[in-house]
């Protein structure tokens, strides 16, 4: 019993657990946190097509120019979406297998980890149950799942602030009445 190593209780454990998981990952292969990265650009990347293209699709079209601007302006839309959505979907096929692959490792490891205990030890049901228990965690993990949820948080500020910095282009009261109507939403959040 003296080998097992006892934890102190933590009342934070998101940040801890999150650099915990960013070391583990970086220890397996230091390629999937490169993809995780780029998955998070080229998924916040995704909507502006569409946001910047059509303004220069409405100008041309209100400006009186030729056709051809607006076929052009229309093709680089369709054209930038189509390659960031198959890039965001090759990065997350990438993700995926990457993710078996350190689960599969992880659980290999409680494997072995188990063969090399003394069956003394071993033959405790404590001690198999301990070992059921890493097993199944290992096989449960989720380090991936967890950093893409951190992925599509960070990925939703930048589309946030692309958004802002977009409409404060046309109207900085804009922002300042959207502003006001969601400090008024948390407010009245907090209240009930």
């Amino acid at each position: 019993m003296s080998g097992i190593k006892r934890y102190k209780k933590n009342t934070n454990k998101f940040l801890p657990l999150l650099a915990s998981v960013f070391r583990r990952v970086y220890r397996f292969d230091k390629k999937l946190l490169v993809v995780m990265v780029l998955n998070i650009i080229t998924s916040a990347a995704e909507p502006f097509p569409y946001i910047i293209f059509s303004k220069y699709i409405l100008d041309a079209l209100v400006l009186g120019n030729d056709y051809g601007m607006v076929l052009l302006y229309s093709g680089l839309m369709f054209g930038t979406n189509f390659v960031l959505t198959n890039v965001v979907r090759f990065l997350n096929e990438y993700k995926a297998v990457m993710s078996v692959k350190m689960s599969n490792v992880l659980a290999d490891n409680v494997r072995k980890k188990c063969m090399e205990m003394d069956y003394e030890m071993f033959n405790n049901t404590a001690m198999q149950d301990r070992a059921t228990l890493a097993l199944s965690l290992s096989a449960n993990n989720n380090f991936v799942g967890l950093l893409d949820g951190v992925g599509r948080m960070f990925s939703n500020v930048i589309i946030l602030a692309g958004v802002i910095l977009i409409v404060i282009q046309f109207d900085i009261l804009l922002i300042i009445a959207a502003f006001l109507i969601v400090g008024v939403q948390c407010a009245l959040y907090l209240k009930s």
